[in-house]
């Protein structure tokens, strides 16, 4: 499903080079995710530049911008 999560880290094409860049694919499955640093993660999520990076039931959980 679009927007979530899981579509974010792992399968968006929009964000396929941001992926590649911050984490070595562009495309993740969910237990490539599992093997990755929260560091890498943040980076992509700040790196995309959307405000908040939802969970997979569109509840906003985490703001990106500091």
């Amino acid at each position: 499903m679009e927007g979530t999560s899981v579509h974010l880290l792992c399968e968006c094409e929009a964000l396929a080079s941001l992926r590649c860049a911050y984490m070595g694919s562009f495309f993740l499955g969910p237990e490539d995710i599992r093997k990755l640093s929260m560091g890498a993660i943040w980076n992509l999520a700040r790196g995309t530049g959307l405000p908040y990076f939802s969970t997979e039931h569109g509840v906003q959980r985490a703001y990106l911008r500091a």
